[in-house]
């Protein structure tokens, strides 16, 4: 399940940890509707993406 955090935080080291811990996207408060979209389609890509290749890894097998 693909995981977007929205918060206040801008510290780059936080944000890089969370990355490393699976988060798939963030978003700073304050944001507009524009970047929140962004964001989700950005995610949906890498879903879409990772699901193709495992999907083509299954057919070497």
């Amino acid at each position: 399940m693909p995981v977007l955090i929205v918060s206040c935080e801008q510290d780059k080291d936080r944000v890089k940890e969370l990355i490393r811990y699976g988060v798939n996207g963030f978003v700073v408060k304050p944001f507009n509707g524009v970047t929140l979209h962004k964001q989700i389609q950005r995610i949906e890509r890498q879903q879409k993406l990772a699901a193709e290749r495992g999907e083509a890894d299954k057919q070497q097998l």
